[in-house]
């Protein structure tokens, strides 16, 4: 028994009405999820590189034997001016995107104690492992 073509007919438009209304939807959910990875890989991403431009700057000796003070005060260390920027940038960054968890384990990060005087520091390392394993449980990549 086959059917009639005007029932075939009548499947296939409303067929093509339901998949030309739904799928935008659905594509439209999805890309709006893969931008919001994308913009949370990002903001990890800036925060890692902030962390080891950081690291680069305490580890310069030349930038450390440039003790520059103001009214009498310098700075611990001397970080130039762009690792700061990307350092505030990065902070902001983690606060907007992922949970307190992640935020305090970037600042445990940026409040450790690292210098020339302790290399490899350890403990340094173990805080930054710390923030990477919190931020890809966010971001779902381990």
């Amino acid at each position: 028994m086959t059917t009639p073509w005007w029932v075939s007919l009548i499947i296939a438009i409303c067929s093509g009405l339901l998949s030309g209304c739904i799928s935008p939807f659905i594509v439209g959910w999805l890309s709006k999820r893969q931008k919001r990875f994308d913009l949370k890989y990002n903001a990890f991403n800036e925060a890692l590189n902030a962390i080891l431009k950081w690291e680069a700057d305490i580890y310069d000796i030349k930038l450390q034997n440039k003790k520059e003070s103001h009214d009498g005060i310098s700075p611990l260390i001397n970080i130039r001016p762009e690792t700061r920027q990307a350092l505030e940038n990065a902070k902001n960054l983690i606060k907007s995107w992922f949970s307190e968890e992640s935020n305090i384990a970037l600042d445990a990060v940026l409040r450790s104690s690292i210098s020339l005087k302790k290399v490899p520091n350890l403990d340094h390392e173990d805080l930054k492992n710390k923030f990477i394993l919190s931020t890809t449980k966010e971001l779902k990549i381990k």
